[in-house]
């Protein structure tokens, strides 16, 4: 197809466009990458901006990895990762389905109550207090705990299992499937 030249000059003003945004987004990665293998000695020397050093160095990369609250650190941040997420899908799978159910006796208001936290969150001083008053304060769960159940993916999934049709629920209650079986 040949293009006309308002559509080939819209097209290069585009791919620029979208090239600019590019660059604007990737520049700093590149910057922090390159300034990673950049000795102490030549940031002094070369000033601060500055893409490729002409000495890379990893003694940076070799002090961090030689310090152990930085290992620890790094661990604590994988453990918090992967139990955080694998618990709060649970829990807010769990939720989820739990408020699908359109016979639930009190889902308005729990659903009332979900959506007063989406629009007036508590805040970091209240969070505190609560992480405080429950005893968890300077413990690996004060991290985890105050978000076990997010509120959007709890709507999220309501929804997701409000739109199954209601036959597939009767065809599997038919063929002896019980709530659990039936929400894996």
């Amino acid at each position: 197809m040949k293009l006309t030249k308002a559509d080939f000059a819209y097209q290069v003003a585009i791919y620029a466009c979208v090239g600019l945004l590019l660059l604007i987004s990737i520049f700093p990665l590149i910057y922090v990458a390159g300034l990673s293998f950049t000795s102490q000695g030549e940031y002094m020397r070369r000033g601060n901006l500055m893409v490729i050093p002409y000495e890379p160095t990893l003694r940076g990369y070799r002090q961090i990895l030689s310090n152990p609250a930085y290992l620890r650190s790094f661990g604590v941040s994988i453990m918090r990762t992967a139990l955080g997420t694998s618990i709060t899908l649970a829990l807010t799978l769990v939720t989820g389905y739990t408020l699908s159910k359109r016979d639930l006796p009190g889902r308005t208001a729990m659903l009332v109550m979900i959506m007063v936290t989406v629009l007036y969150g508590g805040g970091l001083i209240p969070t505190f207090m609560t992480v405080q008053s429950v005893g968890i304060l300077n413990t690996f769960w004060a991290l985890i705990v105050p978000g076990l159940v997010d509120t959007w993916g709890v709507l999220v999934f309501k929804q997701f299992f409000t739109n199954l049709p209601r036959e597939i629920e009767e065809s599997a209650y038919m063929d002896g499937c019980g709530e659990t079986r039936m929400l894996l």
